[in-house]
């Protein structure tokens, strides 16, 4: 009541915005957009963001045509990663006796999840497994290595399968493509379904693979994913003579 015959009272509005600071996160990919809210029924937040190479250009770019609503995670994965990042906050009330709040809570008001850009990550990495001296339970015995079969798993890459002796005269090496189709030739080295692939070798007759144990060692320089599943030695074993 003012006591004037055609006064307004001038009530406060029941929207406004919060602009951030430009943040630097040199990312690569965004992900997702949280923050903590306190609303009351009325109330309501939403996130805009806007992202640019320098701080002076994120400043200038529109905001996303995107208005992010849940608090909890919104996905941002399909806006524009880049060096810098900015946010509005858009707050408003449909009774202007009460108002929406961003509040801290769990030690953050905003958090933006996002992929960090860096140097670009290697494609192909070295994997190795070997085993410890084996003398297939026969020692003082030499082994002659007739057949090895090696069952595998993997569509693409080489693993290379190295054979030693302990007398250190023996030292072979042969070679698995894991993208050769099984099925396409029953006479050659390669047997087996795609679900259950192996590797048959035979050493050679005029260097053969003798020896009282051996270690077998596995290696693959590729990126992808592959596994050994077993190895079958077949082997004629005689006593050890002077």
């Amino acid at each position: 009541e003012t006591y004037l015959p055609d006064a307004t009272i001038d009530r406060p509005d029941d929207d406004g915005t919060w602009t951030s600071p430009v943040y630097k996160i040199d990312a690569l990919a965004l992900d997702s957009l949280e923050w903590n809210e306190t609303l009351g029924n009325p109330g309501d937040i939403t996130f805009n963001l806007r992202t640019g190479a320098t701080a002076a250009a994120c400043a200038l770019a529109a905001w996303s045509a995107t208005d992010y609503t849940d608090s909890n995670g919104s996905d941002i994965s399909a806006e524009t990663a880049d060096t810098y990042i900015q946010f509005k906050a858009n707050l408003s009330t449909t009774d202007t006796d009460y108002s929406p709040y961003l509040i801290s809570r769990d030690n953050y008001v905003i958090r933006l999840a996002y992929v960090k850009s860096g140097s670009t990550k290697e494609a192909d990495y070295a994997s190795i497994w070997q085993s410890g001296w084996i003398d297939f339970e026969a020692p003082g015995f030499n082994k002659y290595l007739e057949v090895i079969t090696v069952y595998y798993e993997g569509a693409a890459g080489t693993l290379t399968f190295n054979v030693k002796n302990n007398e250190g005269d023996t030292d072979d090496s042969f070679d698995i493509n894991m993208a050769v189709d099984p099925d396409d030739d029953s006479t050659d080295a390669y047997q087996g379904t795609d679900e259950n692939k192996y590797f048959v070798y035979y050493p050679s007759i005029s260097e053969p693979m003798i020896g009282e144990a051996f270690q077998f060692k596995i290696s693959e320089s590729g990126g992808g994913e592959w596994k050994v599943k077993k190895i079958k030695v077949q082997c004629r074993v005689e006593q050890i003579t002077d």
